[in-house]
């Protein structure tokens, strides 16, 4: 899927937040440093100019700034789609949260040193490093979001979309995008029924499609996203279908009227900073306590036939973008040597003796823990498909468009619970049990599904 948020006009805004935000905090950090040494009780006798030519001062103007940016952008504030739909309240409170975390950390490492004998002026200090950090950053969020705003309305940021229903239908939507276009960022380029949505968004090069039916009938409203999802755009539906959809989505505040992405992102941005943060802290360390496993599995490889020990292959990954997957190579050189795709069965002749024991431990999927440093998949996750399986699953179930939303895993729920599919009719049930994944996605389900993969790897019942 295109992402339609990689755009000059909010890459030039994320940039100026950010730029603004670390000024903000440089200058709450310099006037808390100041009530610090200069208002609050103190024991230092020397001047302000003196203090600055410090060298921790001039480190602490330097780095504050930098740790609260990092904070904010961890949570997700640089976030261009956000940036487009967050109003100043919730700009505000989010920024209200991240000083709060801000504060707590530097008291934790800086402050709680201070030599302060009552407990009253530590609270004090703690309350005065936070209003010094964040009545600046709620300032400059509130000026910011509100000039962002009044852009959006004259139109420098807008997608193209097609409405998709009955002509009735189609006009109320459309009245309602244009009642208040400072909260949208829909131009409408054409309308059309359900069955002419393909052609008219191939046509009109369309970015967004926007089903204006209000239908209480589910089977009417699965039908149509499962046609819509096939487009390869995203798909926003009013709110009254949201109980059809079953999946999380996030809403999107257009026109007053919260129109529902009904195959957006699911993991908000700060979640999906969490996940990335779990995956590179659990490949770096396995990489780090496993590697003599991997070379006696690379020696044993290599022993067995004189190949080649990694075999590479490419893969859909996120978004449906391609990447190189690595595995040990459990099967033969001329596996595929006639050029045509294969899953591999249960008792696949073209597995070595030695494939069929790493297949058995999982010990194959070993060299993955690359890719996910690298950032092409995650710890647990879908499992990703070679391309040409890929699109008989999209034609077959349009909704596998959702799960490449998040990245590939090394293991997942599909792998746990059914394991290796021999024919695309496997691959289905097994997308089945993904898309429960999907819905119910959560750090404590990852952390289910390693166990259960770790004990399947124990018990070698991985084939």
């Amino acid at each position: 899927m295109k992402n339609l948020w990689n755009n000059p006009f909010l890459n030039r805004w994320r940039y100026i937040y950010l730029l603004c935000d670390f000024v903000s905090f440089g200058v709450g950090w310099f006037v808390f440093s100041v009530v610090r040494y200069f208002i609050l009780p103190k024991e230092w006798d020397v001047s302000l100019w003196e203090w600055l030519m410090y060298p921790q001062a001039l480190v602490g103007q330097a780095v504050v700034p930098l740790v609260m940016v990092f904070i904010l952008a961890f949570a997700g504030l640089y976030n261009r789609r956000e940036l487009t739909r967050r109003t100043r309240g919730e700009e505000i409170a989010a920024a209200f949260g991240c000083c709060f975390v801000g504060m707590m950390l530097m008291y934790l490492i800086v402050l709680v040193n201070d030599p302060i004998p009552e407990r009253a002026a530590n609270y004090e200090l703690m309350l005065t490093l936070l209003g010094c950090l964040f009545i600046p950053e709620a300032v400059v969020r509130y000026i910011l979001t509100r000039r962002l705003r009044h852009s959006l309305a004259k139109g420098k940021f807008m997608l193209r979309a097609i409405l998709v229903g009955r002509p009735d239908e189609r006009k109320r939507m459309s009245s309602k995008l244009k009642s208040r276009p400072e909260m949208g960022w829909f131009t409408v380029c054409g309308g059309c029924t359900l069955p002419e949505a393909e052609d008219m968004a191939k046509a009109l090069d369309a970015e967004v499609v926007i089903l204006a039916s209000e239908s209480k009938d589910p089977q009417f409203t699965a039908k149509a996203l499962s046609s819509l999802y096939s487009l390869g755009i995203p798909v926003y539906v009013s709110p009254k279908c949201y109980h059809h959809i079953d999946l999380r989505v996030n809403y999107n505040t257009v026109a007053g009227e919260k129109l529902v992405n009904a195959n957006g992102e699911v993991l908000t941005p700060f979640n999906s900073n969490c996940k990335r943060s779990i995956d590179i802290l659990l490949s770096t360390t396995a990489l780090a306590l496993i590697w003599p496993v991997m070379l006696a599995v690379a020696i044993a490889v290599k022993r067995e036939d004189k190949g080649p020990v990694i075999y590479s292959q490419k893969r859909e990954g996120r978004y449906g973008r391609e990447f190189t997957i690595y595995k040990f190579r459990t099967m033969r050189i001329d596996s595929e040597s006639d050029g045509r795709p294969r899953l591999s069965s249960k008792n696949d002749s073209r597995v070595t003796k030695i494939g069929h024991w790493l297949r058995k431990y999982r010990l194959d999927e070993l060299p993955q823990l690359w890719n996910i440093l690298r950032g092409d998949m995650s710890v647990v996750g879908p499992r990703p498909e070679r391309k040409y399986f890929a699109a008989q699953l999209r034609r077959l179930k349009p909704q596998y468009i959702l799960i490449q939303h998040l990245r590939p895993g090394l293991t997942s729920l599909g792998s746990v619970k059914y394991g290796y599919a021999s024919n695309v009719n496997e691959m289905l049930k097994r997308f089945d049990i993904e898309m429960m994944y999907l819905r119910n996605i959560s750090v404590l389900m990852d952390f289910k599904i390693l166990f259960y993969t770790v004990r399947t790897v124990i018990s070698g019942k991985g084939v």
